[in-house]
This record gives C-alpha cells, sequence and structure tokens, in this order.
C-alpha cells in the first residue's frame, strides 16, 4: 500500500495511530506528521507500511539531531540520523527490534519488550554503554560482560528478548544451535524473564554433553521445575527429565477419561486461500494428551488450569493437519500462548488467522 503525501491522507494515518503511553518526548502527533512530511519529500521510494510504522516508532524516541537536516536517501539513514549520535555502527537487531513494529507482531509480549529495545537503542545512540545499560535495566542484568560483548556482536534476532537469551547461552558456553532453540522458544507461562534466564544459564552450562534430539523434553521437564536444577552430569539430567516425563504419563494415563469444564467459546471454521482453518475446543484429558504427543510439548500440564477454570485449550488445525495449541484465560478472555510442533512460535499465516479467530469470538491477545 502506497501513502499519498496530502494533508487528508496524513490525518487519516494519524486517526489510525494508537496513543503510546509512557512514551517521551510529546507530542507525538505534531512529531509523527513532521516525519511523514520529511520522508515523503526526501525519501526514495515513497511511502509505505513499513516506512509508516518506522516513523510512528521514531516519533516516540528521544532525536539527537533536527529532522530538517537530514535529506534522504531512506527511511533508515533518517533513523541513523536522529537516533544515533555515535559514529560506531550499532546492532542492526536492535534497529530492527525498536522500529519495525509489524515485524514483532506475531510475538506475544511484544508491547514491553519494543519499549525496551526503544529505550536501549536511545541509550546507545546517545553514547552510553553497554555496562551503564545492564545497572539501568535497559538489558537483562543477568547478563555479564562477555554476554554484553554477545549480545553487540549477534547478527539477528527477532526480538531485544530474543537476543538476550541467545547471548545467555553463547557466553555461558552454550553451542549456536542450543542458542538458536532458546532463542525462539518463549519463557513458559508464569516464568519471568529472569527466572527463565537463570534455568538457561544452568542448560549452557552442558555445553556439547546435550544433544539436539533431547532438547525440547529438556526445556519441558526444565520449565516445570521450582527451582534451578543443580545436576552437572548429563546422565543425571537425562534420568531425571526421563522420570519426569514418565510421572507426566502416568498422571495423565490414570485419568485419561476424565473431562474437563468447557469454555463458552464455540469451535469455529475458517477458509483462506491456504486451506480450511479449523479452532476446536479440547474438552478431556486424553484429547490433551494426543495433542502434547503429536506436537510434542507439554500441554497435559494444563489439565489442572483447565479444570480450575482458569484457562481453555484449543487445537488449530489446517485442513485436518495439526498447527497450533491455544491457551485462552477465561478470566480475561484473552489468548495467553500459542504454540506449535516442539514449542515453535506461530508462523505470520497462523497468526493472521489466530487473529482473525479473536475477533471473530471476542478475544484479545494478552500483551504486556
Amino acid at each position: 500500500m502506497t501513502w499519498t503525501p496530502s494533508d487528508r491522507r496524513l490525518d487519516q494515518i494519524l486517526s489510525s495511530l494508537r496513543p503510546l503511553r509512557n512514551l517521551r518526548p510529546r507530542p507525538l502527533a505534531r512529531r509523527f506528521r513532521m516525519l511523514l512530511a520529511v520522508v515523503d519529500r526526501w525519501a526514495q521510494p515513497t511511502l509505505d507500511d513499513a516506512a509508516v510504522q518506522r516513523c510512528r516508532s521514531l516519533a516516540a524516541m528521544p532525536w539527537q539531531r533536527p529532522v530538517d537536516a537530514w535529506r534522504g536517501p531512506d527511511v533508515d539513514s533518517l533513523a541513523r540520523h536522529l537516533v544515533a549520535r555515535v559514529r560506531y555502527p550499532l546492532p542492526d537487531f536492535l534497529w530492527a527490534a525498536a522500529l519495525d513494529g509489524t515485524a514483532l507482531r506475531f510475538r506475544f509480549h511484544t508491547g514491553q519488550d519494543q519499549q525496551r529495545a526503544m529505550a536501549l537503542l536511545s541509550f546507545l545512540g546517545a553514547g552510553g554503554g553497554m555496562a551503564e545499560a545492564r545497572r539501568r535495566w535497559l538489558v537483562d542484568p543477568l547478563l555479564s560482560r562477555r554476554a554484553c560483548h554477545v549480545l553487540w556482536t549477534l547478527p539477528s534476532a527477532t526480538s531485544l528478548e530474543d537476543a538476550e537469551r541467545r547471548a545467555l547461552v553463547l557466553a555461558g558456553g552454550g553451542v549456536p544451535w542450543l542458542a538458536d532453540a532458546v532463542g525462539a522458544f518463549e519463557p513458559p507461562y508464569g516464568r519471568t524473564r529472569r527466572q527463565w534466564g537463570q534455568r538457561l544459564l544452568w542448560l549452557s552450562s552442558l555445553g556439547e554433553q546435550l544433544q539436539e534430539h533431547e532438547l525440547v523434553e529438556v526445556l519441558d521437564w526444565l520449565a516445570a521445575q521450582p527451582d534451578v536444577p543443580t545436576a552437572r552430569s548429563i546422565a543425571r539430567v537425562r534420568r531425571e527429565v526421563h522420570e519426569w516425563h514418565g510421572q507426566v504419563a502416568t498422571a495423565t494415563g490414570r485419568f485419561r477419561n476424565v473431562w474437563l469444564p468447557r469454555a463458552a467459546i464455540d469451535d469455529h471454521t475458517m477458509q483462506t486461500p491456504s486451506g480450511s482453518w479449523h479452532f476446536r475446543q479440547l474438552r478431556s484429558l486424553a484429547e490433551l494428551v494426543e495433542e502434547g504427543r503429536a506436537l510434542r510439548h507439554c500441554v497435559a500440564t494444563y489439565a489442572g488450569k483447565v479444570q480450575r477454570k482458569a484457562s481453555a485449550i484449543f487445537g488449530l488445525r489446517c485442513d485436518g493437519q495439526r498447527r497450533l495449541t491455544i491457551e485462552v484465560s477465561r478470566r480475561t478472555l484473552s489468548v495467553i500462548q500459542a504454540k506449535g510442533s516442539a514449542n515453535r512460535l506461530p508462523t505470520k499465516e497462523e497468526r493472521l488467522v489466530l487473529e482473525a479467530w479473536c475477533r471473530r469470538v471476542g478475544l484479545t491477545i494478552e500483551r504486556t
């Protein structure tokens, strides 16, 4: 979609701009209009959706230089002109995490993460250092000096939180495939970022002893532990993981015919060019066990929350193929999390279908 530079179109863009609370400086709308006008005049190509989103983010950040001094050629150079007073380059992933709200739309809990990325980018662009950023909690205080260096040199990441998890693992001795895997693995619901970071530090201490095919089962076991494990031997870890999964299988097998309370949300089918998508509520423990085995995650352990009427679990299929498992909070009527096979994040297509379903049945997607 291409935006025209007329005042009427600028007014339409501004009317669709949702207020961003707790962001300085103000007034946001005036700065946003100024950026749109300058980009439309000097940037090539003309304004598109991505450029509008970046202007929206830039309007909410402190500027190091006047916008009138910029003369093109693109929005990326405008961002560097306004935000970065330093001469050395800032991490590429940080620019994307702070400015590309559309790139973060397909993750949960992105509002707070994008605001942290914007604050960190502004601080580093003004000449601040990583050590001081850590003291100010702009980055995870668990990051060591080595981890901060790794964070700075990361080639890519989908968000600041993703980058922090990767840096923790790499600096702690973890192998690259492990860092990539845990970076894409969302922290379990109910765990704070610090609690999950402490567990990742322990996981990275295993080094190359952990095999890639074992990771999903280990992460499920790790998420269920009340405290950070103390085991250092991979043999002991494997034994504890095997015993825990056996206990889960025994407990769920004992109550396979137990029916769970039903939430007042009907099943729903919708058609898209890629196929037929069906949302179905999982009503029994047997269905939860089957879903968990098919998608290789621990949804069966959520039976207690469903039994207490705190959550409802839905399965999403496309043309009969399992795609996502979705947890809905019955108190807030919001989607808490959605995971695919091996706890992967939803794809762009799946997230669009999920958002359309939420609009139709009156749900929201929880953000912090």
